[in-house]
């Protein structure tokens, strides 16, 4: 217990101090480190991976060739190989779907077409999971070079620190990360091993998605879960909000 108060002292004069260096590193670097990131240098976690999923339609249908020159299309605006006999199609009796997953070093991806016959529209669904720093919003750039196609984007970021903190601790944690990224409108919940907050960061409103919640903006969430089997706290940063399950 003395050694995780005195981490968590330590971590706050850190944070305290730091958040002059931090705030110059974001807007410095923002167009080549994201602000999330940057947010868990400033606490020590070490980072895991960082995630975007993404989706865009088109009001119309499509053919399986057509699916297929749209995933090209995709493939090449992210600089990435193109190997046809990797494409799965899948049909229905309404749906036609094409699926191609593939990994470049260390980041996998997932591209899922699907044109829908009874809807009459074409759905495009990829998810990116890096697995080193690398900046993930370039991608966003990339797909959103692509004409016709309006993206949904939404990013996450996980890592952890190796060690178990309290509940006390645990908020302690997420107020200072939510210091460092500006959040106003706080929402806080607390489940057991898990505290949470939703709100809303003005730094990040040029490059952060934001959705709607109880009719006010939104475009950060933060986790952090107390893993005491495997002696670590999680930390989750999702932008607008966290996809999967914590």
């Amino acid at each position: 217990m003395k050694n995780i108060l005195t981490y968590i002292i330590f971590f706050c004069l850190f944070c305290t101090f730091g958040n002059y260096a931090i705030d110059y590193s974001v807007g410095q670097h923002i167009e080549n480190q994201s602000p999330y990131y940057l947010s868990f240098a400033s606490i020590g976690v070490n980072s895991l991976e960082s995630h975007l999923d993404c989706w865009a339609k088109i009001k119309t249908t499509s053919s399986q060739k057509e699916l297929e020159s749209y995933l090209c299309k995709i493939l090449e605006s992210l600089n990435l190989p193109i190997d046809q006999k990797g494409f799965k199609i899948v049909k229905t009796a309404n749906n036609t779907s094409l699926q191609n997953e593939l990994s470049v070093g260390s980041t996998d991806f997932s591209f899922i077409l699907e044109s829908d016959e009874l809807a009459k529209e074409t759905y495009f669904i990829i998810s990116i999971v890096c697995k080193e720093k690398t900046s993930i919003n370039e991608y966003q750039k990339k797909l959103n070079s692509i004409i016709g196609l309006n993206w949904e984007f939404y990013y996450q970021y996980e890592g952890n620190l190796d060690l178990v903190v309290n509940q006390e601790g645990s908020r302690k944690l997420l107020d200072v990360m939510m210091t460092n990224l500006k959040i106003s409108d706080v929402k806080l919940f607390n489940s057991g091993a898990t505290c949470s907050c939703t709100g809303f960061s003005k730094d990040l409103a040029k490059i952060a998605p934001s959705i709607k919640v109880d009719q006010k903006p939104v475009n950060v969430q933060i986790a952090i879960q107390v893993d005491k089997i495997a002696n670590k706290t999680n930390i989750i940063v999702g932008s607008p909000l966290i996809l999967s399950e914590y």
